[in-house]
């Protein structure tokens, strides 16, 4: 299930009228307004950031290259989770970066971030940690306590939060995003424009010590010259873009949530804490076209994954044939 899968049911939730009137004027090459609407935006999820530490990307897959480069070189390794999407994997070692999975543990009722095995995990050659939070597929996120544990262990992190404001059994003390509390070690969060992936809109917003901080703004920008930029006509439409997503954004909370609670009446599922994807038990593997074998994401036989994103008449007859 990559970005593009999920656009077509994207399509049914926002506003593409008000998204083409966001392109109506076409403005400059300069990425300011853009990079101050992103900081507008983030404030949704307690961070306070300034737009000068926003760097932009082509793509949710490019920030993730980005953020990598910016911190690894050849034979460097970082520390991931298993299971999860092949895309962290696979972007590393196109690098030439070595990749050291860590599982999450797991109990009967959920997964859950295993931050003794992360420190386990990490050797000399470890330049970052590199997470998604809400974690694909699982929906784990960060709490204070996992944040602050993290933070402690003095390693950059890299956390991909595209999905982070879609919560749904989170607790109270989940953090939204990496940048929401203070931090002692570099920090680079990922996010995107979730509602149209298709549009290529991404940023990584950089945190902790200042020295460190801007070391690696100084190298995004450097890798911004070497891959490219967006188009003036994205940044022009971003600020527009960002104000009118409240709606679809809604739209796709309503849909997540109803979806999860028809498949948890239907499964076993794990807690979810936040995101668009589900893990469930099955008798069938191989049934649904929204319903992805367990392997492709490193999960034992006899697990799928879902995208809770599905028009809820196709997720239903999905449950019919697997379940």
């Amino acid at each position: 299930m990559r970005e593009h899968d999920d656009d077509s049911e994207l399509a049914t939730l926002r506003d593409d009228a008000a998204m083409l009137r966001a392109f109506s004027t076409l403005g400059s090459a300069d990425d300011a307004p853009a990079r101050a609407a992103i900081a507008r935006d983030w404030a949704d999820l307690g961070v306070s950031i300034e737009p000068s530490r926003i760097a932009l990307a082509c793509g949710r897959d490019d920030a993730l290259a980005r953020a990598i480069a910016a911190l690894c070189e050849p034979h460097d390794e970082i520390v991931t989770l298993t299971p999860g999407p092949p895309r962290v994997t696979s972007i590393a070692r196109l690098a030439g970066v070595h990749v050291a999975q860590v599982p999450l543990a797991r109990t009967d009722e959920r997964f859950e971030l295993d931050v003794a095995a992360i420190y386990d995990a990490i050797s000399e050659r470890t330049r970052a940690i590199v997470l998604s939070a809400p974690h694909e597929p699982t929906g784990v996120v960060l709490t204070e306590e996992t944040h602050d544990a993290l933070g402690a262990l003095g390693v950059p992190l890299i956390v991909d939060e595209s999905f982070a404001r879609y919560p749904l059994d989170a607790s109270l003390d989940r953090v939204p995003s990496v940048l929401a509390r203070p931090l002692e070690t570099l920090a680079l969060a990922i996010s995107s424009f979730e509602i149209a992936p298709a549009l290529g809109l991404a940023w990584i917003g950089v945190g902790g010590p200042l020295h460190d901080a801007e070391d690696t703004l100084a190298k995004l920008d450097e890798l911004a010259i070497a891959r490219g930029a967006l188009s003036s006509a994205l940044l022009a439409a971003t600020p527009a873009l960002l104000s009118s997503a409240a709606v679809a954004r809604d739209a796709i909370r309503a849909r997540i949530r109803r979806n999860l609670d028809v498949l948890r009446a239907r499964a076993e599922v794990p807690w979810v804490d936040a995101g668009w994807r589900a893990c469930a038990r099955a008798r069938n593997e191989n049934a649904g076209a929204r319903v992805c074998p367990g392997a492709l994401y490193d999960l034992p036989p006899g697990w799928v994954v879902l995208s809770l994103l599905t028009d809820p008449a196709t997720f239903d007859a999905d449950l019919d044939a697997s379940f």
